[in-house]
């Protein structure tokens, strides 16, 4: 009975550990969905911002922009 008492006991644990995980997980992942949105959005805005000074597509990076800025000098 001591033995199926402490691998129960184990058990618990590593179900606990598996429910903090999947919380941390989850707000890890809500954490790095909301960045995205941000920097998407703060990427948008530039590329609006710079638009009548550079040519810009859909698939222009910040990069791109970045290049067109030094190259413009």
């Amino acid at each position: 009975p001591a033995e199926i008492t402490k691998s129960e006991e184990e058990i618990r644990q590593l179900q606990e550990n598996l429910d903090n995980l999947t919380a941390q997980w989850e707000q890890l992942n809500q954490a790095n969905l909301a960045w995205q949105e941000f920097h998407q959005t703060q990427l948008d805005s530039f590329k609006t911002k710079v638009q009548s000074s550079f040519p810009l597509e859909n698939t222009t990076t910040f990069d791109d922009i970045a290049q067109n800025i030094i190259y413009k000098r």
